[in-house]
């Protein structure tokens, strides 16, 4: 019995190191790829903050391309770059 439970014991031991060992390429690219990956995410949430105030301030009356329109664009995204840095601080504080 105690044999057959070492040679269990050195098999699952070998296949974890393989498995392992195997892993790392995937490790590799997520570590090359998490930092593009992050700034495409930054991008795409900056881009559809400033479609929703374009929209927001036009259909309160402020044409595109107008200098109403940009403050209030501007004013949006101030605001919501606040909320964001507070809860960021929140979550901060949590862990």
């Amino acid at each position: 019995m105690y044999a057959v439970l070492t040679s269990l014991y050195d098999w699952g031991n070998r296949a974890a190191w393989a498995a392992a060992a195997l892993s790392i390429p995937f490790w590799l690219h997520v570590a090359q790829e998490y930092p593009k990956a992050r700034l495409i995410a930054v991008q795409q949430r900056l881009d559809t903050t400033a479609r929703e105030s374009n929209a927001f301030c036009e259909k309160y009356g402020m044409p595109s391309g107008t200098r109403k329109h940009r403050l209030c664009v501007d004013d949006l995204m101030g605001f919501q770059a606040k909320q964001e840095h507070r809860i960021t601080e929140e979550i901060n504080d949590i862990f």
